[in-house]
């Protein structure tokens, strides 16, 4: 896998880092093909009930030959989380945090089509805790259209203590643009139809306006 590193300056306080993964078209064309539904709530509710009609259906009874034909499925408990060691609260900074969270999103299973960037977005000091946030967001650059028209983000905070010990690590949470649940690294799976439903939404938003 190949990867573009830029790092460009917008202002003082806010850098632009670029990565992206070879592109292949055709793969996303058909991605993109295929319908989604406009509610993305009960998009993934439907995708639920099915996973588990189908994980009940461990035996059936084949009437024609009279034999039970077994299916053997993979369940998402037996996945493994790939852990990111996140820096600790001494040695954070603005582009250690940067780095960390594209060595993390690099363990997700996307298709290659798909290129970020991320964006420092801010940082905010509280009483206890300093606040840094990041945006990264992704697109599907194509050979008509280079600079696409929508994007699929993802809001990343990153909690520095400014009371719990030094040596303690930094705390890190997520949360994709349409979506209010809150994920953590260690606890979570990436789904790719994510970032799909995410800019279909916004193509059919932009298609009901009348300008």
């Amino acid at each position: 896998m190949q990867q573009s590193h830029q790092l460009t300056n917008k202002s003082e306080n806010s850098k632009l880092l670029y990565i992206g993964k070879s592109i292949n078209t055709r793969a996303c064309a058909q991605k993109f093909a295929e319908g989604q539904d406009f509610d993305l709530y009960a998009h993934e509710s439907h995708k639920i009930i099915e996973e588990l009609i189908t994980r009940s259906l461990n035996h059936v009874d084949d009437r024609n030959s009279g034999q039970t034909v077994t299916k053997f499925i993979e369940l998402e408990d037996d996945w493994k989380i790939e852990n990111t060691e996140w820096p600790t609260i001494a040695d954070f900074n603005e582009k250690l945090g940067a780095n960390k969270i594209v060595e993390y999103i690099e363990k997700w299973n996307y298709d290659k089509c798909w290129l970020y960037a991320i964006d420092f977005m801010e940082k905010k000091s509280l009483e206890y805790t300093d606040v840094y946030e990041y945006r990264v967001r992704f697109s599907i650059p194509t050979r008509r259209q280079p600079i696409p028209k929508h994007t699929a983000s993802v809001y990343f905070s990153i909690e520095v203590s400014k009371v719990q010990p030094k040596q303690n690590h930094v705390k890190v949470y997520f949360v994709f643009e349409t979506m209010r649940l809150i994920h953590r690294p260690d606890q979570f799976r990436f789904r790719q139809n994510w970032l799909i439903d995410i800019i279909t939404l916004k193509e059919r938003m932009l298609e009901g306006i009348d300008y």
